[in-house]
């Protein structure tokens, strides 16, 4: 995939490009990942409100262009349990439906899955078309949130994010961006609530 052309204005949509993608990948198999689950914004995907996939992205930018994203997708398949310091806050598609996957199929899944939304990204240039699905998975849409930055700790309301992945929340003050890569967001509640 070619990034040579994006513009650093419209990096944020790497994490959401992959949730798309990896969600549809991952609920192809069976529904019943989606049932009890869904994104928590920026790179992580959750279900029984615990870890099932993550992601890691490091980009080289110039002052107005992007030369590359390199994405680490990290997807628990098939363990049965976790280590003990694991076992609060994550899950796996095993554990889930109860079935055995195989690994090669997800990742292929996966791949079609950010292939297609990559190319409508780069027909639209915006995340628009995929803005209304993915708030619907957004597992703190609506809710009180905590935004951990580097130098200060702050709670808002979720609302969703907006045409190119950056999230929005609402405090006292009025609407806040948040851009991925820039903070950390904790569920005040718990993981992913």
């Amino acid at each position: 995939m070619d990034v040579a052309h994006f513009k650093t204005g419209n990096s944020s949509g790497g994490s959401v490009h992959d949730y798309i993608a990896r969600g549809d990948g991952c609920s192809g198999y069976a529904g019943e990942l989606w049932t009890s689950g869904g994104i928590k914004w920026p790179n992580d995907l959750v279900a029984d409100k615990k870890k099932i996939t993550g992601i890691l992205t490091e980009m080289s930018a110039g002052p107005d262009q992007i030369n590359y994203i390199v994405l680490g997708i990290g997807i628990n398949v098939n363990m049965k349990d976790f280590p003990e310091e694991l076992r609060a806050n994550a899950i796996s598609m095993a554990m889930i439906s109860g079935k055995t996957y195989h690994r090669a199929e997800v990742i292929q899944r996966v791949m079609k899955s950010l292939e297609k939304y990559y190319r409508m990204f780069l027909d639209s240039g915006n995340l628009a078309f995929m803005k209304e699905k993915y708030n619907e998975r957004l597992v703190h849409m609506n809710k009180e949130i905590s935004v951990h930055e580097i130098r200060r700790v702050w709670k808002g309301v979720s609302r969703g994010i907006n045409d190119i992945g950056e999230l929005i929340v609402s405090t006292d003050a009025g609407d806040t961006i948040v851009r991925s890569g820039e903070v950390s967001i904790r569920g005040v509640y718990g993981y992913a609530e």
